[in-house]
């Protein structure tokens, strides 16, 4: 399967946008956030969680915390797989301390 991107669109008033790009390897899948717009002070969690945006459930795949507007994660389930098991929504927190602040959200698809 070749790269796909998904688009991370603004929670709320966050002010922070951006993309996250898969990138299949075999068994594995190389994930990469690249946000732009506010810049938050502390690391900022990210998980590919079950369901869809604005209201996710539960994290299926922890990733790496996005620092400086970037994050990559390199996962142990292949392209294909991720993908055939929608919903899924990549979605990013404003910081650990207020995780449950949501700055950016996008469905798999």
């Amino acid at each position: 399967m070749p790269p796909k991107t998904i688009v991370l669109e603004q929670v709320g008033v966050s002010g922070q946008s951006g993309t996250a790009v898969f990138q299949g390897d075999g068994d594995k899948t190389k994930i990469t956030l690249s946000l732009v717009g506010k810049k938050f002070g502390s690391p900022q969690p990210s998980h590919i969680h079950l369901g869809k945006c604005p209201t996710p459930g539960a994290v299926k795949y922890p990733l790496n915390n996005v620092v400086n507007g970037k994050s990559e994660t390199v996962v142990a389930v292949s392209i294909e797989d991720l993908f055939a098991d929608l919903p899924l929504a990549v979605n990013v927190h404003e910081s650990v301390e207020k995780s449950s602040v949501y700055t950016a959200c996008g469905d798999l698809k």
